[in-house]
């Protein structure tokens, strides 16, 4: 189990920002820095894995306007709070899957990823460390469903705070230029824009440091055990961090703006499977995401034609992958071949091969003359 340090390392991080930005201090320092200007020592705001080198936490300008709320409150009481968002974010994402979906038994569903959602390690991890990881897949599951009907407003909001949030979900906007949402991907985009110019006016931030923090900021926190992106691979293999993650994203927009499929759902499931390989920094508890993308591949709305028991039995393996990255870490420790970085890795791969299949079947079947996807 973490301990009580671990528990509060990320919320104790995002309220130190928030605070340092709300009494018009640079957020983007040296997080102890930070710490030290508020009085709080190392043991009050983090785990030894995080808060002994120089790091700044990177968080937009826009992010720093939505968490302003949390500086309102007391050290101690962000930890809570913040668990409090994220449990409520991931079951309202449960929720809102049925409906927005329309494609399986809402209750039987939910109890499933009621039960099973707390065994996997990324949710357990977006307890301990992902703040804001619950909130994230309720925007993501809400801005997918609402788009599936259309060129939904509200879908394009939901995702541009997503955006503001985290700047990996910007990939999503490619399946909506492709499939014509341009109303929903201009939301998606000005709602990002209106909040990170509103963080700068209204905390008095200078758009410079923003920029520096968030392109600077990768390096000291790439080699962390939970960073599941590809990038920490070929850090590891000795690439500098700034090339690498160059490579790795370049890569992945041009994987999703080339792949042949003009399916809406599968673009959008493709696309948050290869954002998450493709930020540098990709914390194992981001694959709560993942959640809506398995959802689509078992929900069976593919003709009998497609490898059914191949496509469940990766599914299958990247939940038995999850539930093995805690027990594995716990036993070997982080610097075990960075374990669960790796296996949080091997499971987007697994989800990115089995919606591979799920293309391959569709192309096959509509050549056939079965369902056009």
């Amino acid at each position: 189990m973490e301990s009580a340090d671990s528990r509060r390392t990320d919320a104790a991080f995002d309220w130190l920002t928030a605070s340092a930005a709300a009494d018009s201090l640079d957020p983007w320092q040296d997080i102890q820095q930070i710490a030290s200007r508020f009085g709080s020592p190392p043991d009050r705001v983090g785990a030894s894995e995080v808060v002994g080198p120089e790091r700044v936490h990177p968080r937009t300008p826009g992010a720093l306007l939505l968490l302003w709320p949390l500086s309102r409150v007391e050290l101690d009481m962000a930890y809570p709070v913040m668990r409090a968002v994220r449990v409520m974010g991931y079951c309202a994402a449960v929720l809102a899957l049925n409906p927005l979906f329309r494609c399986f038994n809402a209750p039987t569903t939910a109890i499933l990823l009621g039960v099973a959602g707390p065994l996997i390690t990324a949710y357990q991890m977006a307890v301990v460390f992902g703040a804001q990881s619950g909130l994230l897949v309720l925007l993501v599951v809400l801005s997918w469903g609402l788009l599936r009907s259309g060129d939904s407003v509200l879908g394009g909001a939901a995702l541009g705070v997503a955006v503001t949030l985290r700047l990996f979900p910007a990939l999503l906007l490619i399946p909506l230029l492709r499939r014509g949402r341009m109303r929903s991907a201009a939301v998606a985009a000005a709602t990002a824009a209106a909040l990170n110019v509103g963080g700068l006016w209204a905390l008095g931030l200078n758009a410079g440091d923003a920029i520096a923090a968030l392109t600077n900021a990768g390096a000291a926190w790439m080699g962390l055990s939970s960073n599941g992106s590809l990038v920490m691979p070929l850090t590891l293999l000795g690439l500098a961090p700034a090339p690498a993650g160059l490579v790795v994203v370049l890569s992945a927009v041009g994987a999703a703006a080339l792949m042949p499929s003009r399916d809406l759902d599968w673009l959008m499931a493709f696309s948050i499977v290869v954002s998450m390989l493709a930020s540098p920094l990709s914390w194992i508890h981001y694959d709560l995401m993942a959640v809506p993308v398995v959802v689509y591949v078992l929900r069976g709305r593919r003709s009998v034609k497609a490898p059914r028991r191949i496509i469940t039995s990766m599914v299958g393996g990247w939940v038995l992958l999850h539930m093995a990255a805690q027990p594995v870490s716990n036993s070997f420790g982080v610097e075990a071949a960075k374990s669960q970085g790796l296996i949080s890795l091997a499971g987007r791969l697994v989800l990115l091969a089995a919606l591979i299949l799920v293309w391959a079947a569709d192309r096959r079947d509509a050549a056939r003359g079965g369902p056009d996807p």
